[in-house]
């Protein structure tokens, strides 16, 4: 629902999803997103792993409380 809304307002948004936390993890160290909104329940690990592994990732532990 979220991403369906991002994707049709007229924001040059872009925008990347995945259900596994893993994945995040690699896409947000690839993309150094502004913004990252976090499931807890996902399929491989807890969304809180995924949040303090974001946190550890260089700069990112700036912008990311």
């Amino acid at each position: 629902m979220i991403e369906k809304t991002l994707k049709t307002s007229d924001l040059p948004l872009e925008i990347k999803v995945t259900p596994c936390g893993l994945d995040a993890l690699m896409l947000a160290g690839e993309f150094q997103p502004d913004l990252v909104i976090l499931d807890l329940v996902l399929k491989d690990i807890k969304g809180e792993q995924v949040l303090r592994a974001l946190r550890r990732i260089p700069d990112a532990g700036r912008r990311i409380k």
